[in-house]
């Protein structure tokens, strides 16, 4: 992918852009194929996880860190009511948290209406697919960082909700923070079973179901610090009402191709 004069070529390079006096990095994310899910022999699986193959036909960008509190503070001017006087929730580097869905995309909007993505690219949330695929970094196991996970990996199983500073654990294989523990993350789909074709057990950019019958959700994916190893896995799905705001949910962007 060719942005501001450079072709992006290797899983991780950053582009780096500068939002309000804030830096944002973000890391390129090549397109391809995976499996998502999990195998029927994964500890902690739950029977919505259903093992297919994605395509992913477009490369695209992704933040990575959540967007953290000084940036929705350089966007947004100002911090949603459900954090005032949250002190232990407050602090510039701490996950962006008690957002709905909604707020996400008036965030985005507002980035997208400032013209700062680089031209033919616009910020989005990323789909449930997009979130594996880069959470997994072309990994198959359990978590990018093998079968198990600890508490020297990411910040989760603490019991409790509370909030780390972006960046303190290791990063993914393709330089991705906290993809797991710290504060879920919000996903562009509607939460339902998987749809793939049953015959050649594969789908093609998914971008989750339309709205229809008893889907009322939105999906999130990676934990938070309360959740347990097995809801940090990369295949573990979770879901939240569209217009929920909770102290453990936030976001991260992508940058994504224009639809022409």
């Amino acid at each position: 992918m060719h942005v501001n004069g450079h072709n992006y070529q290797e899983p991780g390079e950053s582009l780096e852009l500068l939002v309000n006096g804030e830096n944002i990095v973000f890391k390129y994310i090549p397109a391809g194929k995976f499996q998502m899910g999990s195998p029927i022999s994964e500890e902690g699986r739950r029977s919505n996880e259903t093992q297919h193959w994605v395509i992913l036909t477009k490369s695209f960008f992704m933040q990575e860190t959540h967007v953290t509190q000084a940036l929705w503070k350089a966007v947004s001017r100002e911090l949603p009511h459900a954090l005032e006087g949250a002190e232990n929730f407050l602090n510039d580097q701490y996950p962006m948290v008690e957002v709905t869905w909604d707020d996400c995309f008036r965030f985005i909007s507002k980035l997208n209406d400032q013209n700062i993505a680089p031209e033919g690219l616009i910020f989005d949330l990323p789909t449930e697919a997009e979130w594996e695929y880069a959470c997994r970094a072309g990994t198959t196991t359990p978590y990018y960082c093998g079968m198990f996970i600890g508490p020297a990996d990411a910040y989760f199983g603490l019991g409790g909700y509370s909030l780390k500073e972006v960046k303190t654990y290791q990063p993914n294989p393709w330089g991705l923070y906290d993809m797991y523990g710290n504060a879920w993350e919000w996903c562009s789909d509607w939460f339902a079973d998987y749809i793939f074709d049953t015959t050649t057990g594969s789908v093609t950019d998914p971008k989750g179901p339309e709205r229809s019958g008893p889907t009322v959700d939105r999906v999130t994916r990676g934990g938070g610090s309360h959740a347990t190893p097995d809801r940090v896995r990369s295949a573990k799905r979770y879901h939240s009402y569209q217009n929920s705001h909770e102290c453990d949910l936030g976001f991260r962007l992508v940058l994504r191709e224009r639809e022409k």
